[in-house]
């Protein structure tokens, strides 16, 4: 962990020497609108987030109140940003709605992964877009049509294993009879698998999640668009969200703490292969209004610990 700090604050440091990005510091807080916001922003996006979660859980026959859906994902930020790859703010999800229940565990691990992956589809879904208004730019190839065309692919991935993991018909396979019944470790694969399937019952709630989480990430686009006009001046209003949704998906990679480094290098080379300098600013912006809602989420995180107070609400259906 301390060599993965070490390396995103030195990688972070250097992109800011390289690019003369220590500038943008002062530029932030010089645009009034800017830094709030970038926090504004944040704000919405962990209620939709904690909307996404609470509709999901119903796949479980789980009722999650969506004050306490929105605390658990304000305190799964705090833990986004302090461990690699965001899987830290999974972690104390699953920590909390497997609490009452542990014998749930794999279930509410399922849950969260395919919140993930609403979130992903619809970044996807939105980069698809955009790449279409830009159709002619992915027709002239490179880096950016072919990051392009992997957002595309992913996003057919993410509808076929949606698509396979509801079908009754694939269930009837021997393959998957013999991967649920006689394969190691079958008894976990049978429940992940049924816990997928269970969401065919509850298409309106996973419709609802994704159409909510595709206006989240239009407002991410919204803010970023904006932003650009002021940090990366000359970048047409339209390819500025284009390249900073390409740019999140390195900020995923497991890498240091939040993207720490890596995120504002490919925000740096995407926005310069187009011949626009300050992508990084745009990330780094981001950041900024990240952090309010890091230091709420410590905060309710210690309270809530110390009172030992449990964010899974209960099985309303059970009873």
């Amino acid at each position: 962990m301390a060599l993965r700090i070490a390396l995103g604050v030195g990688l972070l440091i250097f992109v800011l020497e390289k690019t003369g990005g220590w500038r943008s510091v002062a530029q932030l807080f010089s645009v009034p609108w800017l830094v709030p916001g970038f926090v504004l922003f944040t704000l919405v996006g962990a209620a939709v987030e904690a909307r996404r979660l609470s509709l999901l859980l119903r796949s479980q026959r789980r009722e999650l109140p969506f004050r306490a859906s929105l605390s658990l994902v304000v305190i799964s930020v705090f833990f986004s940003l302090c461990i690699p790859g965001g899987t830290g703010g999974d972690l104390i999800k699953l920590y909390y709605l497997a609490r009452e229940d542990r014998s749930r565990g794999i279930e509410m691990a399922t849950v969260i992964v395919v919140d993930r992956a609403v979130g992903l589809f619809s970044m996807l879904l939105l980069v698809a877009a955009l790449g279409l208004v830009h159709w002619r730019l992915l027709l002239g190839g490179g880096p950016v049509a072919v990051l392009a065309v992997a957002a595309f692919g992913g996003l057919v991935l993410v509808a076929v294993l949606a698509a396979l993991s509801w079908s009754s018909s694939v269930r009837a396979v021997p393959l998957y009879r013999w991967l649920t019944t006689r394969a190691p470790f079958h008894r976990v694969l049978a429940r992940i698998l049924d816990a997928l399937h269970e969401f065919r019952t509850h298409r309106d709630a996973v419709f609802r999640a994704v159409v909510i989480s595709t206006l989240g990430q239009l407002a991410l686009a919204t803010a970023f668009a904006a932003a650009g006009t002021v940090l990366v001046p000359g970048c047409p209003v339209l390819l500025t969200p284009f390249l900073s949704l390409l740019g999140l998906v390195a900020n995923w990679v497991p890498l240091t703490p939040g993207g720490l480094g890596v995120g504002e290098a490919a925000f740096a080379g995407l926005f310069r292969l187009l011949g626009f300098a300050g992508g990084e600013k745009l990330l780094f912006a981001w950041r900024v209004g990240m952090l309010p809602l890091a230091i709420l989420g410590a905060l309710l995180y210690i309270l809530r610990f110390r009172r030992g107070v449990t964010l899974a609400g209960s099985d309303s259906s059970a009873r």
